[in-house]
């Protein structure tokens, strides 16, 4: 079983590592992967199907391979509706273009996050009918009730998601030795693996060479509770997208903004994200060029002023609470439900 290294917790002054249990899937082509995925979800509607009295007006997947299995549930005779409720747009991958097409054909609608997922749709080729196509925006679940108290010194960021470059990690440790020569410390939570164990040499040697051994804990994958607990002490959440339009996530709203907002953390974004008018419009973060002029200005500002801090954190928990209600998801399915094919 091939699993992947990752940093563990500053220990003695100096990054440590340690084997964690996430299974990396070297070996296996992408379509090859995709072909796996699609045969397991098909045996499980087969099974499904068999089970007496579970049949569905209307079945939702999220994403191709689930979207493909709902319709071999509706071809067994599980469901009388399927709906193809896209995450993403897949801007250099040929092939899920293709699938999405497909899907947005055979499915009887299509849900997408944003409009920009739409748009870029459109654009490829890929459209779907206006009868089929509906944007329907995530519901947030805030997990707080009021902004906790965060330390004052040092201040802590946060990363969530798979640790890999090009995703402002490395102009954030320049920030923090940046910062710690002006006199403010502050702490980078890193949360999750990393794509490339090549990634943790890069990150310890520029640790080491910066001198903030004592400012950047890994710490790997979390439960859910361990990961909330991590975010609610952070004064703000990176969320850097780099490559305009050729960046997937410019087109959606990424998970890691939501779980970030639903903490009560800014949220720090570059401007081509699909959520950076929102960010701007609420006040719930700083849209920021892929610099590190840019990001440390942001950085700064929020390290050094709780009154901005305070602000922001709470205008990013009040707009989660405001979108935590199903409504636009029960008025998208009783719209289907009405028009049973």
């Amino acid at each position: 079983m091939n699993q992947a290294i990752i940093l563990d917790i500053v220990r003695d002054g100096r990054l440590t590592r340690h084997i964690s249990p996430y299974q990396e899937t070297r070996g296996t082509s992408s379509l090859g992967k995709l072909l796996q995925v699609l045969w397991f979800w098909l045996m499980v509607s087969y099974l499904l199907s068999k089970v007496r009295g579970l049949r569905f007006d209307v079945s939702i997947a999220e994403g191709i391979p689930g979207s493909f299995a709902l319709l071999a549930y509706k071809w067994f005779g599980g469901t009388r509706q399927v709906v193809y409720y896209a995450q993403d747009w897949f801007t250099s991958k040929p092939l899920l273009q293709v699938l999405d097409k497909v899907l947005g054909r055979l499915c009887d609608a299509t849900w997408s996050l944003t409009e920009y997922i739409h748009i870029s749709r459109h654009l490829g080729g890929s459209s779907v009918g206006k009868t089929k196509y509906l944007v329907v925006p995530p519901i947030y679940d805030p997990h707080i009730e009021d902004i906790p108290t965060v330390s004052s010194s040092p201040r802590r960021i946060c990363y969530l998601g798979s640790i890999r470059r090009d995703v402002g990690i490395d102009l954030a440790i320049r920030i923090l030795a940046s910062l710690k020569s002006d006199g403010i410390e502050v702490v980078l939570d890193l949360v999750g693996a990393p794509m490339d164990s090549r990634i943790l040499d890069e990150l310890r040697k520029q640790v080491d060479e910066s001198g903030v051994q004592q400012q950047v804990v890994v710490h790997g994958f979390l439960d859910t509770a361990s990961m909330r607990e991590v975010l609610t002490g952070c004064i703000c959440g990176l969320a850097l997208f780099p490559g305009g339009s050729s960046n997937y996530s410019n087109y959606t709203i990424p998970g890691k903004v939501r779980e970030y907002l639903e903490c009560g953390v800014p949220v720090l974004s570059t401007g081509s994200n699909a959520f950076a008018e929102e960010l701007l419009s609420h006040k719930i973060g700083f849209v920021v060029d892929y610099s590190f002029e840019w990001l440390r200005r942001a950085i700064g500002l929020l390290a050094s002023n709780h009154d901005v801090y305070l602000e922001y954190a709470r205008n990013a928990l009040e707009y989660a609470k405001e979108h935590s209600s199903g409504d636009g998801y029960y008025l998208a399915i009783e719209g289907l439900r009405e028009r049973r094919p």
